[in-house]
């Protein structure tokens, strides 16, 4: 059964190595704007993004300077350089 197990993740390890080959980052805000094109493109929804974008303490879109969807599904979000001083 071990073996099994092993397998199987050494299965996941490769596909997620074939996946990150093609994948790439998405930059769904720009300069405190939300690129509707990329919002479709990755299926990605718009109260979702806002959501996490509230959850991550940035109320207010305008404050970020990029907001990007790694090939992971995680999301970096980029305040202005205003905000950090």
């Amino acid at each position: 059964m071990q073996k099994a197990g092993a397998c199987r993740f050494f299965v996941l390890s490769e596909f997620n190595y074939f996946l990150a080959q093609f994948a790439h980052p998405s930059i769904l805000i720009k300069h405190g704007k939300i690129s509707k094109k990329e919002l479709r493109k990755t299926r990605f929804s718009l109260v979702e993004l806002l959501s996490a974008i509230r959850a991550a303490g940035y109320p207010n879109i305008q404050d970020l300077d990029y907001v990007i969807l790694e090939p992971n599904g995680d999301l970096s979000i980029l305040p202005t350089r205003l905000l950090l001083i």
